[in-house]
């Protein structure tokens, strides 16, 4: 279960090659994606942390329902804000400390759109 955790992970949040994709500098959309990368850290590090702890990857995600709630949400209003994004894929941008983070926009659209079977 650790495993598909971790590449759901590499397949939304991946290195950039060269000439993949688009570089964003919008501030605004960059602020907008930076929220997207910790609001996907938060869902990572806590359904970890639940698969740490021995519980199944299912009762993970459930556990974890709300902080998922709130990453697809932030996913949803991305899209409403910056419709220009809604198409790109793959996007790169700099980070608080000029470090460049690639994001999959569509694997994260995706991972937003998965329903959780929460009882």
């Amino acid at each position: 279960m650790q495993r598909l955790v971790m590449l759901v992970l590499l397949c939304v949040t991946s290195p950039a090659w060269s000439g993949d994709g688009i570089d964003v500098t919008n501030p605004e959309q960059v602020a907008s994606l930076l929220n997207i990368q910790d609001k996907l850290d938060s869902v990572s590090t806590a359904v970890m942390a639940c698969i740490d702890s021995g519980k199944a990857h299912a009762v993970c995600l459930c556990e974890s329902e709300a902080t998922i709630i709130d990453f697809n949400g932030s996913v949803m209003a991305l899209f409403d804000t910056h419709p220009t994004l809604k198409d790109q894929d793959l996007v790169s941008f700099k980070g608080p400390d000029d470090s460049w983070i690639s994001q999959s926009l569509a694997g994260i659209k995706q991972q937003a759109a998965m329903a959780l079977s929460c009882p």
